[in-house]
């Protein structure tokens, strides 16, 4: 009952200054206020919308370098993908095999091992990336790699089909990527490009496959950047580190033989404090191909672009990503809002420099008419005065 009275005597008020205010000023305010009033909302859409286009590119520009990377690592484990299954599907290779069923029998009486042998020694010494050639038996559970037997192992009797990658193999049934692993002889971290072996009449002979260089597999990864800023990342199918970049400075056990066993990227939020957001993203990569997600590291904020790598021959199903600092992406758009909104103050200004010359040249000449008309109306004006204004518009013609 009394807020209403008191916000119509309030417009009154407002109503009664307007009303009161010079031609130019109502000129300047009316004009004026409403080309600058929708100028500043046009602009304020207009920097959103170049702001949205520029983090919109950049970020465009990051997934289809991920993808770039993608393709180029799926052509390097399909590359060796065939050389296992050119190796494996070896007549000789397989029907020795199938015949060697005396474990721990001297290899330098076998007949035929020598070809055997030397196939592997061809495959491994044509190929710095391939660390070995390996047969595991699945008649005596000896595990034959170039030059090398291996029946025993910390004085125990080694079976390799009671090893979990032969379980693995078993599983998978097909020529497929496994996890890194550890040499027993060598100590040297290796991923596996490896299938099972059958013979012509579909009995289990063995598995078969060759060891790859993780040096190689690290520095793709390590080469993997935005502009020179940022870390990649690359994750087996059980989202267990393969390799992250060393400029991270992490220290995550990535096989088995640490204490903590194969870590993924979300013990980054137990080794660094101000670190968040990692297991949500190995949630959200374990259900989606490829996608993007914000991570906090080391207090920074991190734009991650990821890519699930697969292949059906090998099957591969691992993980491949990219950290890149927000503040690179957001540098490009702030230059770009900050172009933007001194673009719309210098138009704002050419504006108001118009209207205002524009009101000047109205109102002044009504002005000076004005104050010749007081003149007379006092009684003080020269009557016979003319007055001497040069325009043939209205103002000159009421002069």
């Amino acid at each position: 009952m009394i807020i209403l009275p008191l916000s119509n005597s309030r417009c009154t008020v407002v109503l009664i200054m307007i009303q009161n205010l010079s031609i130019r000023k109502k000129i300047l305010f009316f004009i004026g206020g409403t080309i600058a009033v929708l100028l500043i909302i046009a602009s304020i859409y207009l920097v959103n919308h170049i702001a949205s286009l520029s983090r919109s590119s950049i970020e465009s520009e990051a997934q289809q370098y991920v993808q770039s990377e993608q393709q180029s690592i799926e052509s390097y484990f399909a590359q060796y993908g065939k050389i296992v299954e050119t190796f494996v599907t070896n007549p000789y290779l397989v029907n020795w095999f199938e015949n060697w069923t005396a474990r721990e029998s001297d290899l330098a009486l076998a007949d035929g091992y020598d070809a055997v042998n030397q196939d592997m020694v061809r495959i491994s010494g044509n190929d710095d990336n391939i660390l070995s050639a390996f047969f595991a038996s699945g008649i005596t559970g000896e595990y034959f790699k170039e030059n090398e037997r291996t029946t025993f192992y910390n004085g125990q009797p080694y079976y390799a089909y009671k090893r979990g990658w032969w379980q693995e193999a078993m599983q998978i049934n097909s020529l497929y990527v496994g996890a890194l692993s550890v040499d027993l002889t060598t100590g040297n971290v290796s991923a596996v490009v490896q299938q099972p072996v059958y013979s012509p009449n579909n009995k289990l002979v063995g598995v078969a496959g060759v060891d790859l260089q993780l040096n190689k597999i690290a520095d793709m990864i390590e080469d993997i950047n935005f502009n020179n800023k940022g870390f990649g990342f690359l994750l087996d199918n059980q989202q267990k580190v393969v390799h992250l970049s060393k400029k991270t400075q992490h220290q995550l056990s990535i096989t088995d033989e640490s204490e903590r066993g194969k870590e993924g990227l979300d013990a980054l939020e137990i080794q660094f404090s101000n670190t968040s957001g990692f297991k949500q993203l190995n949630s959200d990569m374990k259900n989606n191909l490829n996608g993007t997600k914000i991570v906090t590291f080391k207090g920074e904020e991190y734009y991650v672009v990821y890519r699930r790598l697969q292949l059906d021959k090998p099957v591969l199903d691992w993980y491949l990503g990219l950290l890149v600092p927000m503040n690179f992406i957001e540098e490009p758009v702030d230059n770009a809002v900050f172009t933007t909104s001194m673009s719309v103050l210098v138009i704002l200004l050419i504006i108001a420099a118009v209207i205002f010359w524009a009101t000047q040249m109205i109102s002044k000449p009504i002005s000076e008419l004005t104050h010749i008309m007081q003149e007379i109306a006092s009684g003080d004006g020269d009557l016979t005065k003319k007055i001497d204004m040069n325009r043939t518009d209205e103002v000159g013609q009421l002069a």
